[in-house]
């Protein structure tokens, strides 16, 4: 069975709130607070987009009933990670500085980008509350993705900035301190494989000289991830040698091999750590070829003769 390894993706942004003062005293008392955003253990093969959301809250009293209204301004930047223009998409990236694209959202997966959120008024008869879903998005898909611990750090008021104020322009309002909150995935890599037939054509029944014949194993598996492919042994009745596998035509057989190498001193078997083909993926198909030999010295009825072997790729 495929070993599945796991990495660990882990975001941390931070908010940022301003009291304007009135005749130099603090007008209103705010806080902001995020969700963590957890993808959980997750995979991105198969163009598989991993999703999970978080909520933002901003939550303001007037003091000494100064005020009535407050206005809000959040600014979200691209964080340690860096990010491309205006924010799109933005990166998380590994120790090694490998990077994965995501973004983070308003509406919904897909919709408008997190960059800033303005001309929010609350009303201050009491206490109040802003608070809108946050949708989070991983953008690299498929076997290119690199398994590993990825981040992007939003530092207080560096990168994610909160105002609140009487003011209507957010430039003119102070600026609060800053709380964080983390984003975190655990990306599985992956492998994918297909192999076609090993045909080794039409025999006479009496098999004199071996017989040589070679197929073709596609793998293709997430960058950077040691694999290693491993052949069974087949359908054929006791079968505990790589090259004394056996193809089947009612109750007859026929004794063959697998290889690793043309030279065909490589039997390619089923034992962990021994006779596997051992490679590390790239992202992008591999193909690996299975080189097979038919035993000389055997005399069989006529008939079809085939097998069917189970393809294991361990990573």
């Amino acid at each position: 069975m495929p070993v599945m390894k796991r990495i660990l993706i882990r975001i941390t942004l931070a908010l940022s709130l301003c009291a304007a003062s009135v005749g130099g005293a603090a007008a209103q008392s705010c806080t902001a607070t995020m969700d963590d955003f957890n993808f959980g253990t997750t995979s991105v093969r198969g163009g598989s987009t991993p999703q999970t959301l978080g909520t933002l809250r901003v939550d303001c009293e007037a003091l000494l009933g100064l005020i009535s209204t407050v206005n809000i301004c959040i600014t979200v930047g691209a964080g340690d990670g860096g990010a491309g223009p205006s924010n799109s998409p933005r990166y998380m990236r590994r120790a090694d500085g490998n990077q994965l694209a995501y973004q983070l959202y308003r509406g919904g997966y897909g919709g408008t980008i997190l960059n800033g959120i303005s001309g929010v008024q609350l009303s201050l008869l009491g206490s109040s509350v802003f608070e809108e879903t946050i949708y989070a998005e991983i953008l690299d898909s498929g076997t290119s993705v690199k398994g590993g611990y990825y981040d992007s750090n939003f530092f207080g008021g560096v990168d994610f900035v909160v105002t609140a104020g009487t003011l209507l322009s957010c430039t003119s309002q102070g600026q609060q301190d800053t709380g964080d909150f983390t984003v975190s995935a655990d990306i599985e890599p992956s492998c994918t494989v297909s192999a076609g037939t090993l045909d080794f054509g039409t025999l006479g029944t009496t098999v004199s000289a071996p017989v040589t014949g070679q197929a073709t194993i596609d793998v293709t598996c997430s960058n950077g991830i040691p694999y290693t492919v491993y052949l069974g042994q087949g359908q054929g009745m006791s079968v505990t040698d790589p090259t004394g596998r056996k193809m089947t035509s009612g109750s007859n057989t026929l004794t063959y091999g697998l290889y690793r190498n043309q030279a065909l001193s490589a039997p390619w078997g089923w034992t962990a750590g021994v006779d596997g083909y051992a490679a590390t993926g790239t992202g992008a198909l591999q193909s690996v070829p299975v080189y097979g030999q038919i035993s000389a010295g055997q005399t069989v009825p006529v008939g079809v003769y085939n097998d069917s072997v189970v393809i294991t790729v361990d990573y």
